[in-house]
């Protein structure tokens, strides 16, 4: 399944009822970045969501999701260690994915600072048995 058309799908499922939709003057156009594969674009909304009280917290998970996934691909793709640290850290702020933590763990392990590493890891485990084992970056 292509990243976009997961994005897609993601959207129609933390959408909810069609009374939802309606509701959140943000829906039109969180739907037709997300639709795009448009991340800048939903990076831009995601102030205005904040402040949006007719829009769902699944709304505003699932951009936050959906930036998160993207920083961290940026970041795997990255070849210098600080700046993958930065975009990684930037990812954990957005959303607390295990594998996330995962590759700041390793990053630690590259710098040989087993305290830090050990306590990360620990925090991957505790996302994987208390959250979501998917990523948008999947």
């Amino acid at each position: 399944m292509s990243v976009r058309y997961a994005i897609m799908l993601a959207a129609f499922w933390v959408v909810g009822s069609p009374a939802s939709a309606i509701a959140c003057p943000l829906h039109e156009p969180i739907t037709r970045a997300a639709a795009n594969g448009d991340v800048a674009a939903l990076k831009a909304i995601q102030p205005q969501l904040v402040d949006e009280v007719a829009c769902s917290d699944n709304l505003r998970a699932y951009v936050a999701e959906v930036i998160a996934g993207d920083l961290f691909n940026k970041a795997t793709r990255s070849g210098d260690a600080a700046t993958r640290q930065a975009l990684l850290e930037e990812s954990l702020k957005q959303y607390p994915h295990w594998r996330t933590y995962a590759e700041l763990a390793a990053l630690a392990r590259d710098d040989n600072n087993r305290a830090v590493e050990s306590r990360l890891l620990q925090l991957a485990i505790y996302r994987i048995k208390d959250g979501p084992a998917h990523h948008a970056a999947s």
